[in-house]
């Protein structure tokens, strides 16, 4: 596995194609600066002889030192040729921007394709994307991204709480990337690095999930795919985490034709999900994403619980209906409802109303929500032994 700190925690960064306009690279070039990047920028540009008060440069060559990263968002027929420059200039890591590679069905896209991954072996750069939103790591704090999630520089990075253990993010849509924070930041989710993977043409998703298991500073694991390349080493990864006590939260797309032909345009991805993905999940403990929100839920779950014993569970509610709904909603993935102990059963209903249930589920009416509160009854429940 390559180090992939110059990446994601650089400690100088070339933006090549920088600007200081609403472009989309001026967009980028703002948010590294605006955000209290901590390390070295060097603007490369044609156009200017400085960028927001940073000297420019016309060419990776003329850079002063050999950086940890250059972010590329020059055109796709120019992108090859930058890498090669960055090489020989001793650059250590790129996240290429630019699109025009295997998202794009022409054999000069696919030909770039080949190209790129050949000029990162020669090379020996890591490189991320291309057809990407960028990175961004809170810690450092570095933002490489033009993502409008990160528009407000004085919008906190990280939570103020500090409560929550760390998740790590890493997707094959920029847009989704960075949408997680943006859901989590009412929860306090402490988001860490955040990786837009692109077409995972060197990189794919789970290399940096790998590379965090050993660098440290996520607990928790996002990804959304639209295609595993590398299978085995994708459950290597998995077996890791696994063992490490750290969650995989994966949205594995391509379930329908649809969403096949959406992926190849999207990223070039040929995507295939159905019962193989199934079992891969399901034998490494990996939490299937549904959505945005149920990946979010199932994130702050984990970043302020504790992991369960086991899959024996109680449910708690003052409504009947709810009581039935989510005693077949969690039947359904594979968790039990024990009948509680007789005992147990007697003290909680000597809190409830006659009508009321205190089985599992317990139905404790809306009445004794109001005038008992949940919190006594969470106490008795947490005296079961067969929950």
């Amino acid at each position: 596995m390559p180090d992939l700190r110059p990446l994601l925690s650089p400690d100088s960064v070339a933006i090549v194609g920088a600007a200081a306009d609403n472009s989309l690279r001026g967009r980028l070039t703002h948010q590294l600066i605006e955000h209290g990047y901590d390390g070295r920028i060097y603007p490369i540009t044609r156009s200017a002889d400085e960028v927001l008060g940073h000297k420019a440069y016309k060419s990776v060559a003329d850079l002063p030192e050999a950086v940890d990263l250059a972010v590329i968002l020059v055109p796709a027929a120019h992108v090859i040729s930058t890498i090669e420059e960055c090489g020989k200039r001793g650059v250590k890591a790129a996240a290429v921007i630019s699109s025009g590679f295997g998202e794009e069905k022409t054999e000069e896209a696919a030909g770039r394709d080949a190209e790129l991954r050949a000029a990162a072996e020669r090379t020996g750069m890591v490189v991320a994307g291309p057809n990407c939103e960028g990175v961004v790591n809170p810690l450092r704090p570095l933002v490489a991204t033009f993502s409008p999630v990160f528009h407000d520089a004085k919008q906190p990075l990280l939570p103020e709480n500090g409560r929550a253990k760390p998740i790590a993010v890493s997707c094959q849509s920029g847009a989704l990337t960075f949408a997680f924070l943006s859901r989590g930041r009412d929860r306090q989710l402490k988001f860490t690095y955040q990786i837009s993977a692109g077409n995972q043409t060197v990189l794919e998703a789970h290399d940096y999930v790998d590379w965090t298991l050993d660098a440290g500073g996520a607990d928790i694991f996002m990804c959304y795919l639209e295609q595993i390349r590398d299978a085995k080493r994708f459950r290597e990864v998995a077996d890791r985490a696994a063992s490490a006590g750290k969650p995989m939260i994966v949205a594995k797309v391509g379930r329908s034709d649809a969403g096949r032909r959406a992926a190849s345009s999207h990223t070039g991805a040929l995507a295939r999900a159905g019962v193989a993905d199934d079992a891969i999940f399901k034998h490494h403990g990996i939490v299937r994403g549904e959505d945005l929100d149920h990946m979010v839920d199932v994130a702050t779950a984990f970043a302020y619980c504790e992991p369960p014993k086991g899959n024996r569970v109680a449910i708690i509610t003052g409504s009947g209906g709810s009581a039935v709904w989510m005693a077949d909603v969690l039947s359904a993935h594979g968790l039990e409802l024990p009948v509680l102990e007789d005992e147990l059963q007697q003290r909680i209903m000597a809190l409830l109303p006659s009508y009321a249930s205190a089985q599992n589920p317990i139905d404790a009416t809306a009445q004794a929500i109001t005038t008992v509160g949940y919190k006594a009854l969470i106490e008795l429940v947490q005296q079961s032994q067969r929950i």
